[in-house]
């Protein structure tokens, strides 16, 4: 079985835009806990939610716009893919947890739980305007 050189290239484009979409994460991160501190994960709900726009704000644009669509997986399995962290979330849950800060664990678990669908939701509509 041999591999199109057209699906090499796209797996490049998406692993590449996976690697820039985890170094703004990184970098969005530091910066959120540089300008906040540790005692909350603004960064990472900050991350996740954009990203939970931008997701289906793009998603909806590459049905409306089929030249869009070939820019999917470099654009939400890649870069947005290594942008939103699922793993981190749940690690951040239970260091709020394992601190005994049961309120900012609660509000920080049930604000992404609510508004992340919600964004992605959201995007979805305005892509589909």
């Amino acid at each position: 079985m041999t591999l199109s050189f057209a699906l090499v290239l796209k797996a490049l484009a998406t692993g590449l835009g996976g690697a820039l979409g985890a170094g703004t994460r990184h970098g969005i991160a530091t910066a959120a806990r540089l300008r906040f501190g540790d005692r909350f994960p603004w960064g990472t709900l900050a991350i996740n939610l954009t990203g939970a726009l931008a997701i289906g704000l793009f998603s909806a644009l590459a049905l409306r716009h089929q030249p869009l669509a070939a820019w999917h997986a470099p654009l939400v399995l890649g870069f947005l893919g290594g942008y939103t962290t699922f793993s981190t979330f749940l690690l951040e849950v239970a260091r709020l947890r394992a601190r005994a800060a049961h309120i900012p664990g609660a509000l920080y678990l049930a604000i992404s739980l609510i508004a992340g669908p919600l964004c992605a939701f959201i995007g979805l509509w305005l892509g589909g305007r």
